[in-house]
């Protein structure tokens, strides 16, 4: 209804498209439904935004981890981009939500799992411009074993 574009992906997710010219349309999707745009999916995981501490200048994101995927996940990489109250882009950063360790079999995560991921510190928001706590997450990379 609100002009959003959306791909809708082979394993029965979706993700919103944000186009970064238009500002208009992204702060009036960011700002109308932020709930949407701090969730994705991708080949059966699933990240979400669990919650968010600040320490001082840095911001602490935890994230919530499910999967369906018969594959053993070793690194969930997740493109984050920060916006302001104003639906404005902040910053952007890759976060590895989930590395699981070398040889250790139960760091993995595995079908029918839910895990959360340890608290990843960002640096360069500022908590002023971000107490609505608008971000967008994308699924960038999965590594399986």
């Amino acid at each position: 209804e609100n002009g959003a574009e959306v791909l809708l992906k082979d394993d029965f997710t979706w993700e919103y498209i944000v186009v970064e010219q238009d500002t208009q349309t992204l702060a009036s999707i960011v700002l109308a439904q932020p709930e949407l745009l701090t969730s994705t999916a991708k080949d059966g995981i699933k990240v979400s935004l669990a919650n968010s501490v600040w320490d001082g200048e840095r911001l602490g994101l935890t994230f919530d981890l499910t999967s369906s995927s018969s594959d053993h996940i070793v690194l969930v990489e997740v493109a984050t981009k920060f916006y302001s109250d104003s639906g404005l882009a902040l910053k952007t950063e890759t976060l590895d939500v989930w590395k699981a360790t070398f040889r250790l079999p139960e760091t993995y995560l595995r079908k029918g799992e839910q895990r959360q991921s340890r608290t990843l510190w960002v640096e360069g928001i500022d908590k002023s411009q971000w107490q609505k706590q608008l971000l967008q997450l994308s699924i960038s990379e999965l590594k399986s074993r």
